[in-house]
């Protein structure tokens, strides 16, 4: 059979004629799949989904405009070419019912160059409609992998590439997310983390040195910081970790933890140690956006370093240098915890 050529349901209740429509279906290229009545070919189209179908009115059992509606009745998900044969005065009978949802009509007594001319018409704009479903399943992949590769490219333009945290641009939205969901008060503090001995590292080792001392910090960081948390690396020695629901006490608690983790670890390359200066910042009144939040944090982060580095301390009032206290607290803390952790040696 001719690639082109379709699947036509013949439905007529007289066996000589359905095997004559039949004929001129096979004739003209086409596969014919007969039904002597409207439940046979109901299930038939049900099942086969024939490309068009043809029906011989009237029928006995389910009748024509029954058979036609109950096709149609499968939505868009099958929409079949159908024509009708009927004499003349049938025809305009039910012409005067619209929305049949009959397609052709076909006049009786049958004329076979008609008939053929019925389906080639019929031929092309069942081929349009499957062009027309063939692209329109083509546009919906493309726009979903246009939808997945923009997911991509935004995951990308929202990530570090070294560490793979979430970058600077990344925490700017998630601050200003926060701040604009907390309306009831509930406290929302940051972290401005500072490496303090990297750019030695990277000087006199080689940057190779320094990116690992640096993914050795954010795993030593995502990993002992509470999950709520996130962490993001917001410029080549800084990170920034957001901290929803936490007091501005339990961050400044949380900062002696990673400092003295970083302390513990002991993590150098070729002598040369590195530590940690924390600035701590919490949302309070008169601090109006994320910006404002992690200024005040880098401006304590900063303050940290100044004072000998190695420390945490607070961006609301006098400075508050926790280093000393911060070791005692952190022995007790570390007792009976197993790191699990690899430091960076030469």
């Amino acid at each position: 059979m001719d690639n082109l050529g379709l699947r036509i349901l013949v439905v007529d209740g007289d066996h000589a004629s359905r095997g004559n429509l039949s004929a001129l279906v096979r004739q003209s290229g086409h596969e014919a799949i007969e039904a002597r009545d409207g439940e046979e070919a109901l299930a038939k189209a049900r099942d086969l989904h024939p490309d068009m179908v043809i029906i011989q009115h009237p029928l006995p059992g389910l009748g024509s405009v029954d058979l036609v509606r109950e096709i149609r009745a499968a939505g868009v998900a099958y929409l079949p070419y159908i024509a009708l044969v009927a004499c003349p005065a049938d025809r305009k009978q039910l012409l005067k019912s619209p929305g049949l949802g009959i397609d052709a009509y076909i006049d009786r007594p049958l004329k076979a160059d008609i008939f053929s001319a019925h389906l080639r018409a019929g031929q092309r704009i069942v081929r349009l409609q499957q062009e027309n479903e063939h692209h329109k399943r083509k546009l919906q992949q493309y726009s979903q992998e246009l939808i997945c590769s923009n997911l991509r490219l935004r995951e990308l333009a929202m990530t570090d590439e070294l560490t793979g945290l979430p970058n600077r641009r990344y925490s700017m939205e998630l601050m200003q997310e926060w701040l604009s969901a907390t309306k009831d008060n509930l406290p929302l503090t940051c972290m401005v983390i500072d490496l303090n001995g990297l750019k030695q590292i990277n000087d006199e080792q080689g940057l190779e040195r320094g990116d690992v001392v640096i993914k050795t910090v954010a795993a030593v960081m995502r990993k002992y910081l509470p999950s709520r948390d996130t962490v993001c690396r917001i410029s080549g020695d800084e990170f920034l970790v957001i901290c929803p629901g936490t007091a501005i006490n339990s961050a400044l608690a949380c900062g002696d933890k990673l400092v003295g983790l970083i302390r513990s670890f002991n993590i150098q390359a070729q002598g040369c140690p590195l530590s940690l200066s924390v600035g701590v910042a919490e949302r309070r009144v008169g601090v109006d956006g994320p910006q404002e939040l992690i200024n005040l944090a880098e401006q304590a982060m900063h303050r940290a370093k100044h004072a000998g580095r190695d420390q945490v301390v607070s961006g609301h009032g006098p400075e508050k240098k926790r280093g000393k206290k911060a070791r005692k607290e952190f022995a007790l803390w570390r007792q009976g915890d197993s790191l699990g952790m690899t430091a960076v040696s030469a």
